[in-house]
């Protein structure tokens, strides 16, 4: 056996493997992204929801709507969450329209309980919230 022809072909299995791993981690279901939203959702924490969001995300709560970047997005809903503390979410209904895809959920605070929506879009490879609502009972 030549040991310069195995060389090469293991180094080109080994990085056609790492790519082929890589590439599968970063594709992800609707499901597995609402599974983490929901996790981040129960626990109040707008800087682990916010690895999920789109480059820009609009923001609707009882004070109002608009569209943030998914910088400012994070600092109103670390504001929403510190005013509303959670004392727990659910996910009740999760389903798409075309290539939006939404959860339907109850979030539950000290402050009041909330309808909660989440939308989803498919960006390259990741789904991502361009949209999530938090409206009073």
């Amino acid at each position: 056996m030549n040991i310069s022809n195995f060389i090469p072909k293991t180094v080109l299995a080994t990085v056609a493997l790492v790519l082929l791993m890589s590439s599968h981690s970063t594709a992800q279901s609707p499901d597995a992204v609402f599974e983490q939203v929901s996790a981040a959702l129960s626990k109040g924490d707008a800087n682990a929801l916010s690895t999920h969001f789109a480059t820009s995300v609009e923001v609707t709560l009882p004070t109002g709507d608009q569209t943030y970047s998914s910088q400012q997005a994070t600092f109103v809903l670390k504001d929403f969450f510190a005013k509303h503390p959670v004392k727990g979410f659910s996910i009740l209904h999760k389903g798409n329209s075309g290539a939006t895809w939404y959860a339907t959920g109850t979030y539950s605070s000290s402050a009041g309980v909330f309808d909660a929506n989440i939308f989803v879009k498919k960006t390259a490879e990741k789904f991502q919230i361009t949209q999530i609502r938090f409206e009073a009972e």
